[in-house]
């Protein structure tokens, strides 16, 4: 089985979803971006020998299938969606990066086709970096494209409360578990999205953050999107680890001048061709459309 069949042979199969959450949560030296390698070249049944071994009896595999069983049944008993990358449903342009999950933990409508634009930037942007992120929020929404960002204060919710006011969708990549929501003061926007839109997570529900996890959520952040608008950073900011994402995922990167030329990173970025610099709202949203375009017609091309 290929991996295009197996996205279909594995639909709606909670023995297989079981099954994904024994692999990713089995000790082994086997990193997680390979064992996503192997599901998808080999499937299912090939990571549990790799991780396992393939002896007909195997008490530790069999222990570690009922413990997942058992906390699939307790994930969904609090109102929580758990898809592997296995499903069609699964984001499919995440499904095509090198630090695609294996499992998605989400509340919210999951659009596997879902044309997102990520707006990220300071948790401690000035007052013009935050009308700006709203700005840019809103004219995404006005084309009909959704609002990706991360739950995080400042730009990020600037961002999400923008997309909410403007009735367009808004999905927020979090850089926890779902029992958790960083910062607290956002579990009233976070219940929001949750109504309207998603609200997701690669990470297990009791999971807490930690200086990897958001990195790593900044990743799928990318991978999720179409392109990644950055308003308003620092040179150590966080949100580079996001830029850096978007240029290895081939992904379009868009910076607000400020970060073009205040930052050494985004310099590097607009002077080596890899980023675009938006002069407003609208600078950036037509930039968006055309990385889509771009993008779309290339696909069409070689599929």
């Amino acid at each position: 089985m290929n991996a295009t069949d197996s996205f279909t042979a594995y639909a709606g199969d909670d023995d297989t979803l079981i099954g994904v959450i024994a692999a990713v949560r089995a000790p082994s030296r086997l990193s997680h971006p390979a064992r996503v390698d192997l599901l998808l070249a080999q499937g299912l049944d090939a990571l549990l020998e790799e991780l396992f071994g393939n002896t007909l009896i195997h008490p530790e595999r069999d222990a570690a299938l009922a413990d997942a069983a058992q906390d699939l049944q307790a994930w969904r008993g609090q109102g929580y969606q758990v898809t592997s990358i296995l499903d069609p449903t699964y984001p499919h342009h995440l499904r095509g990066v090198h630090e695609a999950p294996a499992l998605l933990f989400s509340v919210g409508q999951l659009h596997p086709d879902d044309n997102g634009v990520s707006v990220v930037g300071s948790r401690d942007a000035s007052p013009g970096q935050l009308q700006a992120a709203r700005d840019i929020a809103t004219a995404l929404v006005r084309r009909g494209l959704t609002v990706v960002s991360g739950l995080a204060s400042g730009i990020d919710t600037a961002a999400h409360s923008a997309a909410l006011a403007a009735g367009g969708r808004t999905v927020a990549v979090m850089g926890t578990g779902l029992n958790h929501t960083y910062p607290a003061a956002n579990r009233a926007l976070r219940q929001r999205i949750e109504e309207t839109g998603l609200v997701v997570s690669q990470f297990l529900p009791e999971q807490t953050g930690s200086r990897a996890s958001f990195p790593m959520r900044n990743a799928v952040m990318s991978g999720y999107g179409r392109a990644t608008i950055v308003v308003g950073a620092s040179e150590k900011s966080g949100t580079r680890h996001q830029a850096k994402a978007a240029v290895g995922h081939s992904r379009g990167l868009i910076l607000t001048p400020q970060v073009a030329t205040q930052t050494s990173w985004g310099r590097d970025y607009v002077d080596s061709g890899l980023a675009e610099v938006a002069r407003g709202p609208e600078d950036a949203v037509d930039l968006v459309s055309k990385i889509i375009d771009t993008a779309d017609a290339g696909a069409r091309l070689f599929a």
